[in-house]
């Protein structure tokens, strides 16, 4: 027989991330810590050991939570004592994962959630079994979740955009296309599909491979338009940029001449505005 003698439960907040006044993220974070305690919970040591194992799902349906980069994370723990040795508990374990989760590729009594909230990046659920006794153990639980960090209100283009200037070229050079828009629908739609556009997740370090200054970028100027036209915001994308992006490669934004947090999606952007505009801004990748 497998008997829990005792539990425990602690929370901690592992890293901070965008400020608390930002709704979405508030709301992220407290899915996170829901999801984290969904999985501490999901933790059962049952009467009796089963003896037919039962084969872990696939890793696609998790697969989009495990390509995320790093935001912030919720960590929850639990601790257990166990009337078992430690090889039956572990055998049990791996043979019947929490409900709602299976075993992480690779790893040994890890497990990750089938279907992942939206707003989470990542979440995974660690256990650790160490024998006490000949027959009783200690098993040790973490689940850690990580959400994504949404975009701030402030981190929009202008509602006052009216213009809008497209140039493709190397930086500090005269470029080979420039493309002026002032249809209000045309602009309304590109600054939709920007807005959209995630933004960088904190918490992770890139190793970014070397720029060329060759490679022409492609610039979107939103102006307020008229006799004193001035610039609101500008983004800037490598027009050779690849598919899927990364912080490698993502959007410079800045709005009011202030540097935010670049964007994801770039490969995608240039070619719905291709698309919408008719003219082609994209470029094969770079070859040096």
């Amino acid at each position: 027989m497998l008997v829990v003698a005792s539990a425990a439960v602690v929370v901690v907040l592992v890293a901070s991330g965008s400020s608390d006044a930002d709704s979405s993220t508030v709301s992220h974070r407290a899915l996170a810590t829901r999801e984290a305690g969904r999985l501490i919970a999901a933790v059962r040591i049952p009467g009796e050991v089963a003896t037919a194992a039962s084969e872990p799902e696939s890793a696609d349906a998790v697969a989009g939570l495990s390509r995320a980069t790093g935001p912030v994370t919720v960590g929850h723990s639990g601790a257990w004592s166990v009337s078992r040795s430690a090889a039956a508990v572990r055998a049990f374990l791996d043979a019947h994962p929490p409900p709602g989760t299976h075993l992480a590729p690779g790893a040994s009594l890890t497990f990750v959630p089938i279907h992942g909230p939206a707003g989470l990046a990542s979440a995974s659920l660690a256990l650790t079994v160490v024998a006490t006794g000949p027959r009783s153990s200690a098993v040790h639980a973490e689940a850690l979740v990580r959400w994504l960090v949404a975009r701030s209100p402030a981190e929009l283009v202008p509602s006052g955009a009216h213009e809008l200037e497209i140039t493709r070229g190397p930086m500090g050079h005269a470029p080979s296309l420039l493309i002026g828009v002032s249809a209000p629908t045309q602009i309304a739609r590109i600054r939709t599909l920007l807005d959209r556009l995630a933004p960088v997740q904190p918490g992770r370090v890139y190793h970014c491979p070397a720029q060329f200054a060759q490679v022409p970028v492609v610039s979107f100027l939103f102006r307020t338009g008229g006799p004193r036209s001035r610039v609101l915001a500008v983004a800037t994308e490598q027009a050779d940029v690849r598919s899927p992006t990364t912080a490698c490669d993502a959007i410079h934004f800045t709005v009011g001449g202030h540097a935010l947090t670049p964007l994801l999606g770039g490969y995608r952007l240039l070619r719905q505005v291709s698309a919408l505009l008719g003219r082609r801004l994209w470029t094969p990748p770079y070859a040096a």
